[in-house]
């Protein structure tokens, strides 16, 4: 086993190394003809042991619960992986994201999973999606999937406001 040290062992001051945390987060998902976005507030907890961008991808795949609001990204589909760094999050996603997507724009799938992260992410600016560890993909024969994706809030859909 070798020689044992401070750095052996983790040290834990009473916090709970797999304790729940709670978030309220905005997820993006699409109306009826899946042209635009359409913000979900939720409240969710998740664990330390998977970052929260990971979190909000698994959400995103489960789909919406608000009535009118519909998926954007198959249910069937897999993370493979979500990471962070410098401010750029990594999105790898199985072959079911890229070959069984919905009847939405290629826009609106993208940018379901960007903004959502985004926003709810302070640390992170731009999100790269990938299939199985390929970037050099177009989605849906329009999307180029070789470069990461800024937040684009323009396809949000805004609330309608009552004149009285």
């Amino acid at each position: 086993m070798g020689v044992m040290n401070d750095d052996t062992f983790v040290e834990d001051a009473g916090k709970k190394v797999n304790a729940a945390q709670h978030v309220s987060i905005n997820l993006y998902f699409t109306g009826e003809d899946g042209t635009t976005l359409k913000r979900e507030a939720r409240s969710i907890y998740y664990t330390p042991s998977k970052p929260l961008e990971w979190a909000i991808v698994e959400r995103i795949i489960a789909g919406p619960k608000v009535s009118g609001n519909y998926p954007t990204v198959p249910a069937n589909t897999q993370i493979i992986s979500v990471t962070s760094d410098k401010g750029v999050c990594y999105v790898n996603l199985n072959q079911t994201f890229f070959s069984n997507a919905l009847n939405t724009e290629p826009e609106i799938a993208i940018y379901s999973i960007v903004n959502s992260v985004i926003e709810d992410c302070r640390d992170i600016e731009e999100v790269k999606i990938s299939v199985e560890g390929e970037s050099n993909l177009i989605f849906k024969q329009s999307v180029d999937l070789s470069h990461p994706f800024k937040a684009d809030f323009s396809l949000v859909e805004t609330e309608p406001v009552e004149m009285t």
